[in-house]
């Protein structure tokens, strides 16, 4: 990429960037910053096993990158679609979809918490007031699923 710059690698169009892989094409010297943060194996030398860490930087990654923003963002739609308007259909449909089961009452009322407190952020900022795309209900219902994603019962299979 950095020899010829014109056959670098560009973005692929989102409907390539939902998929799935299992086996992935990559070039050495154009990795991705998500996957290097979760022990992605280098590309430079052969590699008999992984290694498997648990660092900040993944905390970090799955908290701010982008991609995992949109996915938050995806994820929350796909609940609304599924659950309907209903609050605890909602939170009952994201636990489903995410962790394979029901949330306990506890996950359920600190749920109800955070979306109220989300609702409430959102509908005061001046930003998602001008913006009809996104409304409070749906940032909140994105950034609950965000939560989702960084649970260590997300994140590792035990």
């Amino acid at each position: 990429g950095l020899s010829m710059k014109a056959a670098a690698w560009r973005t692929s169009p989102p409907e390539e960037q939902r998929r799935r892989t299992i086996y992935m094409f990559t070039k050495r010297s154009l990795l991705s910053p998500l996957l290097t943060a979760f022990d992605l194996a280098d590309t430079t030398q052969p590699c008999v096993q992984r290694n498997v860490t648990t660092v900040a930087p993944q905390a970090l990654a799955l908290l701010n990158n982008e991609f995992v923003h949109e996915r938050s963002t995806a994820f929350a739609q796909r609940v609304l679609r599924e659950a309907g308007s209903s609050t605890d259909s909602q939170i009952e449909r994201a636990w489903w979809l995410a962790l394979g089961r029901a949330p306990r009452e506890s996950e359920k009322l600190a749920a109800e918490e955070h979306l109220a407190a989300q609702r409430t952020r959102f509908a005061a900022s001046p930003a998602a007031a001008e913006s009809a795309a996104n409304p409070p209900d749906e940032l909140a219902l994105a950034s609950l699923c965000h939560v989702l994603f960084n649970l260590n019962e997300f994140v590792y299979v035990d």
